[in-house]
């Protein structure tokens, strides 16, 4: 068996998580990466890249499924979750949006406990700036303690705050929830206009 530390990344494929993986292969260091994300052509595309490399180990489920996080985190030391329904889609479909964002934070913990790694396994969650929703100056930096307060009809920022409330109450020894700031996007839809751009914030909160 591997001595290397195992670090389980989620979203591997796209935006955020695809730059993650790529600064984590380049880094030098020597631990193992489980890249999981959803199958698809544009998934199976971004991530061939990486299937000879002997740190990266390839994972294609869906987040929603439990025993697919369970196989997939065994024995891992980190697990840095990144994957989630977005906007605009996220705004179409708010019902899918929660079983996704919530439903894959509460898969995760559940399968943590099952396996026996609430106090060695440490848990990333990736929330967001929505969570304390507009912002406008002058009181438009955050603070750690500001009011959890969406903006109205966004349901990606409500699923966000569900599941880092989850995260929050799990009982997880090492955890941190780190509320990302904006990230700039080329979408045409209405979603470009929920949050000003002069109101973005980074605001972290942690376990033990």
């Amino acid at each position: 068996m591997s001595n290397r530390k195992k670090v389980v990344l989620t979203g591997a494929a796209d935006g955020m998580g695809y730059e993650s993986l790529k600064q984590m292969v380049e880094d030098g260091l020597d631990y193992e990466i489980i890249a999981l994300d959803l199958p698809g052509e544009r998934t199976e595309k971004r991530l061939m890249k990486y299937k000879n490399n002997n740190r990266v180990t390839i994972l294609l489920g869906d987040l929603t499924n439990y025993l697919f996080i369970k196989n997939s985190i065994k024995e891992c030391d980190i697990i840095i979750h990144i994957a989630g329904l977005v906007p605009p889609i996220a705004d179409y479909y708010p019902k899918k949006c929660m079983e996704v964002n919530y439903g894959s934070n509460k898969n995760f913990i559940e399968a943590i406990f099952e396996l026996g790694q609430e106090n060695t396994t440490k848990f990333v969650f990736i929330g967001t700036v929505a969570e304390t929703g507009e912002r406008m100056p002058p009181i438009h930096w955050g603070r750690v303690g500001d009011p959890i307060k969406p903006s109205i009809f966004d349901y990606y920022a409500e699923s966000k705050i569900a599941s880092e409330r989850l995260v929050i109450e799990s009982g997880l020894k090492y955890w941190v929830s780190l509320r990302q700031t904006g990230i700039m996007a080329k979408i045409r839809d209405r979603f470009n206009f929920i949050m000003s751009l002069n109101m973005f914030q980074i605001v972290i909160a942690a376990g033990q």
